[in-house]
């Protein structure tokens, strides 16, 4: 029952979630498409190709990235999608006036959301901490430095994540 305007975080833990969330997105998604497509005994032999399958990205990620993705600009592709995710969120919640983790923070607050997630006030911090990190962990470096990204599999898992985070704002209701 304490009000706090500040939360500090070390990197290992916010890299340690990051990396649990990262393993069970694929973790779903090989899971997703060896039972729509691959049987049990070749779902070793998926191609990068089939790995970065857009066609079930959200719409927002496919058009701020996809382009940038297959042209090989892999850090512009995944700061553009957080970008996008930022954006999106200002559109629906109305607060044009925040940047970064203060949106994120007050637009997702357990006690008084704007946007909200879950009934459950655990859910929605949840939810508000997923999304602060993901402007200020994988959005921020990238906007404010030059960081060679040159994996397609790890930067396709980025967007995914983004993809993730739009799909569940588009389930979310808006407080009054």
């Amino acid at each position: 029952k304490i009000d706090v305007n500040y939360f500090s975080f070390s990197t290992t833990t916010v890299s340690g979630i990051l990396d649990s969330i990262r393993t069970s997105l694929i973790d779903k998604l090989f899971s997703i498409k060896s039972k729509t497509t691959l049987d049990s005994e070749n779902a070793d032999e998926l191609t990068t190709e089939e790995l970065t399958s857009f066609d079930k990205l959200h719409p927002i990620i496919r058009k701020a990235s996809k382009k940038l993705f297959f042209n090989g600009f892999y850090r512009q592709a995944i700061l553009d999608s957080y970008i996008a995710l930022t954006e999106y969120v200002k559109t629906k919640s109305g607060r044009q006036d925040l940047e970064g983790t203060a949106l994120m923070q007050t637009v997702f607050s357990p006690k008084n959301p704007i946007i909200k997630l879950s009934d459950n006030i655990d859910e929605q911090m949840g939810f508000m901490w997923l999304f602060s990190g993901a402007v200020f962990w994988i959005r921020n470096p990238k906007a404010n430095k030059i960081i060679e990204q040159k994996d397609p599999i790890r930067t396709f898992e980025w967007l995914s994540f983004s993809s993730v985070l739009l799909k569940v704002l588009d389930n979310s209701t808006i407080n009054h």
